[in-house]
């Protein structure tokens, strides 16, 4: 189905070249029949001309021949002579006749009594005769006609009336002349190029005789006339311009045999273009595996182009890492707490603070670790002085209770320990928090340095570390609150958009719960893959991390295209297939202000359905997953888009996107 869609496909592009000669060869023979058509009328108008003429030219033969029958049917005594009976002299006379009409095949005399066919008269008579007899006997002479057409008697036949002194009918002058009399009439007078046909008869007629070229009966003749004085028509057709035609066929052969070259070559140069962009796709493909993709790989066939950022998406989500994987760059070490070790008896030993080595795989604790990717077991290698030796260091120190595992911390701000100085209290109260005194360090000697495992600590508000120097060391931790408020101020949410002030009411949190209420929203509509911009204010990069990880948290995928113009978000939303993004911005209003605008399944949101963002945090009605981040570079696609659609009329050098 597919290849017969693609004009490209042989079978369609075959049916297509013939629709297209078809179409050729009716267009030009409309504009050759247009311009010739003014030619053809006047070559109409004068093979007419040749028509008359040949139907005067026939005419005027038979008039000489019916005058000719007239003066000889005049003749003196002839009426007398028929009248008397006399055979011999009858026939010596018709001789007489004969002599005065060379193409005559028989000349006979007929009383005017003769009325019914003969076949032994003077001249076969045939009710085709006697019928032409009867009109010379009313009329005065008969219509010429050619009798027993096709056989070998076949003649002539002209008959006139003879009147006697009283003017009545005495006989009747019959002459039948050689049937090549009548081809005669067309070949010596004819001088056209066209057909002409001679035809006898009204109803049923037939051809006595013809001339031209018979190709030229084509339709209803252009001339068509009886001829007087005879049973005869005249008929013809004008001749087509021979020269004219055969230029027409030459010139249509040509036209045709141009597109027949045409289409050869169009399959040739569109092979030539696909083996191009099948090569190019070839080295794209390399060039994700090899991971240095290029912006563009320029493709003459539009639906591979469209497979060239079909790849190009698929090769950021290859290779984009996700949100949260465990690299170097996306990890952000928080320093781990130093324990103080205090002694149980200030005036009898010597305290002395831990000194912590960090394991080589473990960042230094001058960078900031987040608690849920910090290490379960620490080792702490503690160095004495070597006035120790090992086996006192090992007596006077013994843990013996292990620190707890930390609770992740929301707030990511520095842990600070408050050392608590030991005074004695009953047992069944608690120990007041004094700061401790600074114990001089001890000049203590070991002979080899001691290991000491620790388990992580539990970052508690309060944790105690006991060790068996006497009086049990304590550690407490400050109360960690999140310094923002985690309420959402419902008047952010405006009529076409969610604006605030940060700071005040619109924070961190309150974007990490609406990036999770979107994400809710967009799965309920079938989206589970959005775009994320943002713009160039000092707030948006914190707040497009929060709204990031809510839309993460709720199941989704972000695609996260950094720092760019709001349209270049939309476009992105199409690019990407994604159809859905959210973009980071304060558009217009002053610097400390920053909010969303929001677009889910290629339609914005506003009004009611931002309202509803709202109510879904209220009534916590927000999904829950973990979704994957992505990384994308669109910038080039945008502006290559923007190129190839705009033309102007001369080269720029700034183009300015507005926004």
């Amino acid at each position: 189905m597919k290849g017969l869609a693609k004009i490209g496909s042989k079978p369609v592009a075959i049916v297509t070249l013939i629709i297209s000669c078809l179409v050729v060869a009716a267009g030009f023979t409309w504009l050759q029949q247009s311009f010739s058509g003014q030619g053809q009328g006047q070559q109409n108008l004068e093979q007419q001309q040749i028509a008359t003429m040949i139907h005067k030219s026939i005419s005027s033969r038979i008039d000489l021949l019916s005058q000719q029958m007239a003066s000889v049917a005049t003749s003196p005594d002839l009426a007398r002579l028929i009248m008397s009976g006399d055979s011999e002299a009858i026939s010596a006379k018709q001789t007489l006749f004969a002599s005065l009409f060379p193409s005559a095949q028989k000349v006979c005399l007929f009383s005017a009594d003769v009325d019914q066919p003969d076949e032994n008269a003077c001249l076969p008579i045939t009710f085709a005769s006697l019928n032409s007899l009867r009109l010379a006997k009313e009329n005065g002479s008969a219509p010429m006609a050619l009798m027993q057409a096709g056989k070998d008697n076949a003649h002539l036949l002209l008959a006139h009336r003879i009147m006697d002194s009283a003017e009545q009918v005495a006989g009747v002058l019959v002459v039948a002349l050689n049937p090549d009399v009548v081809k005669n009439l067309l070949i010596k007078e004819y001088g056209g190029n066209g057909y002409v046909e001679l035809r006898q008869g009204v109803k049923k007629t037939s051809v006595v005789a013809k001339q031209g070229n018979g190709q030229w009966k084509q339709g209803a003749a252009i001339f068509d006339k009886k001829i007087a004085n005879s049973h005869w028509r005249i008929s013809y057709w004008s001749a087509k311009s021979a020269e004219s035609s055969s230029l027409f066929m030459m010139i249509l052969g040509a036209m045709l045999g141009v597109m027949v070259v045409m289409w050869l070559l169009r399959e040739f140069w569109q092979s030539t273009l696909l083996k191009r962009d099948v090569a190019i796709l070839q080295q794209q493909i390399g060039d994700i595996k090899e991971n240095k993709s290029k912006s563009q790989y320029p493709l003459s066939n539009t639906k591979l182009q469209e497979l060239t950022s079909d790849l190009r998406a698929l090769a950021i989500d290859m290779v984009a890492p996700p949100l949260g994987s465990p690299l170097k760059e996306n990890i952000k070490p928080k320093p781990q707490p130093e324990p103080m070790l205090q002694a149980e008896e200030p005036e009898a030993e010597m305290e002395q603070k831990v000194p912590t080595q960090p394991d080589p795989i473990i960042p230094p604790t001058d960078v900031q670790i987040e608690p849920a990717l910090a290490p379960a077991v620490e080792e702490v290698i503690i160095e004495e002085s070597s006035e120790l030796t090992f086996a006192e260091t090992s007596a006077s120190l013994d843990v013996v209770e292990p620190v707890p595992e930390p609770q992740p911390v929301v707030d990511e701000a520095p842990l600070e320990f408050n050392i608590l100085e030991p005074t004695p209290v009953p047992k069944a109260e608690s120990k007041p928090e004094v700061e401790p005194k600074k114990p001089e360090p001890a000049n203590v000697a070991v002979d080899a340095p001691l290991e000491l495992k620790v388990a992580e600590p539990e970052i508690q508000e309060e944790a105690t570390l006991e060790l068996n120097i006497g009086e049990p060391l304590s550690l407490e931790l400050p109360s960690l609150q999140d310094e923002q408020s985690d309420d959402v101020d419902p008047s952010i949410f405006k009529a076409y958009d969610i604006r605030g002030i940060v700071g005040q009411t619109l924070n961190e949190n309150t974007v990490r719960k609406i990036g999770q209420a979107i994400g809710s929203e967009a799965k309920e509509q079938g989206q589970t893959r959005l775009v994320i911009g943002h713009d160039g204010r000092h707030s948006s990069p914190s707040l497009t991390t929060a709204l990031i990880e809510g839309i993460l948290a709720s199941g989704c995928d972000a695609v996260d295209i950094g720092m760019v113009p709001t349209p270049v978000l939309y476009f992105a939303c199409h690019h990407l297939g994604t159809h859905s993004g959210v973009m980071v911005t304060g558009s217009h209003n002053p610097a400390d202000y920053n909010g969303l605008k929001i677009t889910l399944n290629e339609k914005s949101l506003a009004g009611d359905e931002l309202q509803a963002l709202y109510q879904r945090i209220e009534q916590d009605n927000l999904s829950t997953g973990q979704g994957k981040k992505n990384n994308a570079n669109v910038i080039d696609d945008y502006i290559a888009k923007i190129v190839g659609d705009i033309k102007v009329p001369r080269s720029v050098k700034l183009v300015i996107d507005s926004g």
